[in-house]
């Protein structure tokens, strides 16, 4: 018996969603991977805070971030530098000038804060410093002069020794003819 070969037709199937989704799923991995990236090479915030309260300043961090971090603080004339303890949360400052700058800076990432303090004490605080700077100088005169006045009397002592010291006596030449002739 003859076989008898039958063809179906099969339905034509679209494969055009393919590529659309091919496309969206390589740029969701493309994104996915450039945020993973990035959150991974993004510095802990070290959270640095400062604020007054009164006469004082409190300086705050976040612990976890600045654990090993060392904290600076430059008021006026005086610059205080110290390591920060994974225990410390944060200090309490007593400032010494109208100007207070605060600078954490951790493995990764810095934090600068810069305080402003009223003014009126920072004038007293001056006036202290330029009374005390006025008795220092005083000091300074005084000591200056009772030194000169000694550097005088060791440079009169000292002329009157030079003068004191009898110059070089020449022995008389001695006649050697005379001395065999006796």
């Amino acid at each position: 018996m003859p076989t008898a070969v039958l063809y179906h037709r099969l339905p034509k199937v679209s494969y055009r969603w393919v590529e659309p989704l091919a496309y969206a799923l390589t740029m969701l991995l493309t994104i996915a991977t450039i945020a993973g990236a990035q959150k991974q090479t993004m510095p802990k915030r070290l959270a640095l805070t400062v604020y007054r309260d009164g006469a004082q300043l409190h300086i705050g961090w976040d612990r976890a971030a600045a654990a090993g971090a060392n904290l600076e603080i430059v008021d006026s004339a005086q610059h205080i530098a110290m390591f920060v303890s994974p225990a410390l949360t944060g200090i309490t400052y007593q400032p010494e000038s109208a100007d207070v700058f605060v600078r954490l800076a951790g493995a990764n990432s810095t934090e600068i804060a810069r305080c402003l303090v009223a003014e009126p004490r920072s004038a007293a605080i001056l006036q202290r410093d330029f009374a005390a700077t006025t008795v220092a100088a005083a000091a300074l005169e005084t000591s200056l002069a009772q030194r000169s006045r000694r550097v005088d009397r060791l440079q009169k002592l000292a002329d009157l020794l030079v003068a004191a010291t009898l110059p070089p006596t020449v022995a008389p030449p001695v006649d050697t003819l005379a001395l065999w002739r006796r």
